[in-house]
């Protein structure tokens, strides 16, 4: 996507990580209570048969797996 590679690559700082494609897109499998977070996704989505758990009801861990880069790969 070229506006994608415009941004990431045009000029944002080194400490940025890319984690979304989009905005307010719709989940899959789709929620049967209503989104903690309803535009950019930054936290993921949690619910149980009894209803949504908002932020402050659980937690999470984030690993990061670093991918190597090659410079003469095309975007």
């Amino acid at each position: 996507n070229d506006d994608e590679k415009m941004f990431f690559l045009g000029g944002i700082d080194a400490w940025r990580m890319i984690v979304n494609s989009d905005y307010s897109a719709p989940l899959y499998p789709k929620k049967e209570y209503p989104r903690s977070e309803t535009v950019d996704f930054q936290r993921g989505e949690v619910e149980w048969k009894e209803g949504n758990l908002y932020f402050d009801n659980w937690d999470y861990d984030m690993d990061i797996e670093y991918l190597s880069f090659d410079a003469t790969d095309k975007f």
